[in-house]
């Protein structure tokens, strides 16, 4: 995945590492690189009881904030080109892939999550753009 050439503008580009956005191989070399930082991961045993991924957003549960900061310096010094966020459940409300998951006891809810920058305006299919 090297040395792709694009065009912008009517400018001719190359892209020197990783997968052009909007590339059909985008998400398939997101996944397979996901799968093997993963399997690294759990063969020196660091990987948390509960971690799930979609393309490149993960979900994990942890025993506390500190460990929760541990796993993101890991995560983040397994490939120079990766860097790694963490948010936190907040009020016991988490956002994910377009939907929010509330914690409530020992159930978890979900339901759709709408931003806060959301202002409900739709622009109708047939409208100009």
């Amino acid at each position: 995945m090297k040395n792709q050439f694009f065009q912008f503008e009517g400018n001719l580009y190359v892209q020197v590492y990783g997968v052009a956005m909007g590339s059909p191989l985008g998400p398939l070399m997101a996944n397979a690189f996901m799968c093997n930082i993963e399997e690294k991961l759990e063969n020196q045993n660091k990987m948390p009881a509960f971690y799930k991924h979609y393309v490149e957003d993960t979900l994990s549960k942890m025993p506390n904030v500190s460990s929760s900061c541990k796993f993101l310096l890991i995560l983040n010094e397994i490939h120079p080109s990766l860097s790694f966020t963490m948010e936190g459940e907040d009020n016991s409300k988490l956002p994910f892939l377009g939907m929010v998951i509330i914690r409530s006891g020992p159930q978890l809810d979900m339901k759709v999550y709408v931003k806060p920058t959301d202002t409900g305006l739709l622009l109708h299919y047939q409208s100009p753009r």
